[in-house]
């Protein structure tokens, strides 16, 4: 399928008169480029349950910066991209309807909801450069935070094994085993302590209207709720956790693209045609997914979500890494 992808590409830009509206060539190297970022987005977001957008746009954004893609303003790439991610997290959510938790997520859904169009009518009230570059170091920081928590939890987690190894074991006298039971206590304590817990919803409101406002007004609603979802130790539960993940994202993200599409914002017929061609990457990547899905163990599961929070973190704050660092460079 991969083989066939550029003569494929190439076949159905002609057809939907694609090549002439994005003028020629370009039009075939800029579908296969935002095909490919579409795919590795939806991999990513089915193993995860969030990020699509900022996976996709996060490939995408250098590319056009270096002038790698001709043929289609980057303003309709990102509607591009917003009209896939749609139909793939709406996907996820039937195929984990039994697990999401209507009760647990309520609160924030409704504060998200709540928030979304008050994000978009606040767009042009808000600097985008510094809300997104605070957002990004608040990101990175609580990342590192929880991957310190998660390096406890795995040595908690050994410690615990070889205290059942030892006090299984017929080779093992009592100093051994006391020893062993004293590190796994030991091990337990440092994993919890320090860690920020939400134990009820008192918070959801919170972040779910930080989440709502910033998905509205930037199209990045993922971190907050996220970082809910870690402090409420959803992660510890990878169906649950993907399942709840995907049911809020799903649902804030298909309230912006209908206000977006009553605004006019996906008129062009470039934008649907090329939703059109691009599409088949994204059930391939669904696919490979659920391939893939069921050998995740949990704490690698906590790892990938962690680490690509953290990586979206950084991408955040790539422009300010960049705007501060040109000067330098340039002397």
């Amino acid at each position: 399928a991969l083989a066939a992808a550029p003569d494929a590409l190439a076949g159905a830009a002609h057809a939907l008169g694609l090549d002439a509206a994005m003028a020629g060539d370009g039009a075939v190297q800029t579908l296969e480029l935002v095909a490919l970022s579409a795919a590795v987005a939806t991999l990513s977001q089915c193993l995860t349950g969030f990020g699509f957008g900022m996976v996709a746009v996060g490939i995408l954004g250098p590319l056009q910066a270096e002038g790698d893609l001709p043929g289609l303003p980057f303003s309709a790439i990102v509607a591009v991209v917003i009209l896939l991610s749609v139909p793939v997290t709406l996907a996820q959510v039937w195929e984990k309807r039994e697990y999401v938790e209507l009760d647990g997520v309520s609160v924030l859904l409704g504060a998200a909801l709540l928030g979304t169009p008050v994000g978009v009518l606040s767009l042009q009230l808000l600097d985008e450069r510094l809300v997104l570059t605070l957002l990004g170091t608040v990101i990175v920081l609580f990342s590192a935070s929880e991957l310190n928590n998660l390096f406890q939890d795995v040595q908690a987690a050994r410690a615990q094994e070889e205290l059942e190894a030892k006090a299984a074991s017929s080779d093992s006298d009592d100093d051994e085993v006391t020893a062993a039971a004293e590190a796994a206590a030991a091990a337990a304590a440092a994993s919890e302590e320090g860690r920020l817990v939400l134990k009820d919803e008192r918070w959801a409101p919170v972040f779910g209207g930080l989440a709502g406002v910033l998905g509205g007004a930037f199209a990045v609603p993922s971190p907050f709720v996220v970082m809910y979802a870690a402090m409420r130790r959803w992660d510890t539960e990878p169906l649950r956790c993907k399942a709840n993940l995907v049911f809020v994202l799903a649902a804030m993200r298909t309230l912006v693209t209908v206000i977006d599409a009553a605004r006019g914002e996906y008129n062009d017929p470039v934008v649907l045609s090329s939703v059109l061609v691009c599409a088949p990457a994204c059930v391939l990547a669904y696919n490979l997914a659920g391939t893939l899905e069921g050998k995740v163990n949990p704490t690698l599961f906590r790892g990938l979500v962690v680490g690509k929070l953290m990586i979206n973190g950084f991408i955040l704050l790539v422009p300010a890494i960049l705007e501060a660092a040109g000067p330098s460079a340039a002397q």
